[in-house]
């Protein structure tokens, strides 16, 4: 650099010094601009000049000299000139800033141009902390940040599972949930080049949820029972079952075992006794906390569901099907029913259905509701008994009932070949049933020897 610098020095002293005027006016006829070049082009700085002469031009990148004459100082294989112009290869970065087009003469102050040069370059992120994860406890808050570089500058925008959140480099999480654990994803663009992302994976701290899958168990002697539940926590937890809240239980081979897939979690009896009957818990345990939940074992039939179709079978009869769970015979199913106009304890019918089957696992089951009105709403629910006790009573089912149609197909003076009478289904019955039909045979046969005679004829 100093051997550059030493030669422009000289180059400059000999210029205004060593030569004699030649007494033109040297003029840089072009104006100062500014440029936007992308990242990687390749731009060319204007610079024409008029009657240079014996004179020097200069090109420089802030304080730093470029070329002087037809000489480059800076040893860079991008930079090359074109007469007078500056052409820079393959923009770089660093290349942004004001470039000065100058011409060393005699006056005092030089003859100067001053281009600007923006570089335009696609966004880039990155995550903050760099590693790319926060871990946070549950009910707190945190702000989560994104680098961004780009130009011009880029828009910033914040999604979650593929949900927009918010624009700008950082978002902050509010109350914080285990809900609130994933990836969250913030996106540059600045319409250079293609968009840039970068994730930050959240990672939330909370004691342990307890859910039992399914609540109350059907248990039989002699059969193999398992009860199940699924464990939610950060960090990993401790996995224990009781049995009436305070009676942990351990596994026994042949008996009873433990089995753990990630969340699920199950206790197996290989041969239930009657004396294994009663509450369990299945309970969570880590540093923040713990959960559990209650598992009822019974040998009462499980809750009786009552199908969607009732079918009507005549004039205010209508027919029930249910069936439900057990494994010791079923001694009777309790039935209610009521219009549903009459919402009220004392609006309900209650039937007794005695059953004297031996069939175990599912017991299937119809009956048929008598003498009831016409064009109205009923509300019917069952409940099942056994051995053990009585089910909890199923989930209501509603159902119509409706006056059946009547449709003549002959009415005579006799009155002959009329009130042809037949119910109509529901939607949900694909049955249709004649009833009171007056007509004869010895009534019709005169009416139909006539009609084969005449069509014997007619044909003949």
């Amino acid at each position: 650099m100093r051997f550059y610098n030493v030669f422009f020095l000289l180059t400059h002293f000999i210029s205004t010094q060593g030569f004699p005027n030649t007494g033109r006016d040297t003029q840089i006829t072009s104006r100062g601009e500014v440029y936007r070049a992308k990242l990687g082009e390749n731009l060319r700085l204007e610079c024409t000049v008029v009657d240079l002469g014996d004179n020097i031009l200069l090109w420089k990148q802030g304080a730093r000299v470029l070329t002087a004459g037809g000489m480059k100082v800076r040893r860079d294989p991008r930079l090359e000139l074109k007469g007078t112009d500056l052409v820079i290869k393959n923009l770089e970065l660093e290349d942004r800033g004001e470039y000065d087009c100058e011409v060393e003469s005699d006056r005092e102050v030089p003859v100067s141009i001053r281009h600007s040069l923006d570089i335009l370059h696609p966004p880039s992120t990155f995550p903050e902390p760099s590693s790319g994860g926060v871990m946070v406890k549950e009910d707190t808050s945190v702000t989560l940040k994104c680098g961004v570089t780009g130009n011009p500058v880029p828009t910033v925008t914040w999604t979650k599972d593929g949900e927009l959140l918010q624009e700008g480099q950082s978002i902050t999480v509010y109350n914080i949930n285990r809900f609130h654990a994933g990836e969250y994803k913030c996106t540059a663009d600045n319409g250079i080049g293609e968009p840039d992302s970068a994730i930050i994976n959240m990672d939330v701290l909370y004691p342990p949820v307890v859910e039992s899958e399914y609540p109350r168990v059907l248990g039989g002697v002699g059969r193999k029972v398992e009860l199940s539940c699924k464990v939610l926590a950060q960090p990993e937890p401790e996995i224990k079952w009781f049995k009436n809240t305070n009676q942990e239980i351990k596994p026994e081979p042949g008996v009873r075992s433990f089995r753990s897939n990630q969340t699920h979690h199950s206790l197996t009896f290989h041969h239930m006794n009657e004396i294994d009957f009663g509450e369990y818990f299945c309970e969570g345990l880590n540093s923040l906390g713990s959960g559990k939940s209650r598992i009822l074992v019974s040998g009462k039939p499980e809750e009786p569901i009552v199908e969607d179709e009732v079918r009507k079978e005549g004039e205010g009869a209508y027919t029930v099907s249910w069936s439900v769970r057990s494994y010791r015979p079923i001694l009777e199913h309790i039935l209610y029913y009521r219009k549903t106009q009459s919402l009220t304890e004392n609006g309900w019918t209650r039937l007794v259905i005695h059953k004297s089957s031996d069939n175990l696992d599912v017991e299937k089951t119809t009956f048929t509701l008598q003498s009831l009105e016409e064009d109205q709403e009923y509300q019917v629910q069952v409940e099942s008994k056994n051995f053990f006790g009585v089910s909890r009573l199923s989930k209501p089912v509603l159902f119509k009932t409706y006056k059946s149609e009547t449709d003549t197909i002959v009415d005579t003076n006799e009155g002959h070949f009329k009130n042809l009478l037949f119910f109509r289904s529901g939607s949900n019955s694909q049955y249709i049933h004649f009833s009171r039909i007056t007509l004869t045979i010895s009534t019709i046969a005169p009416y139909l020897l006539v009609y084969i005679y005449l069509h014997v004829n007619i044909y003949l």
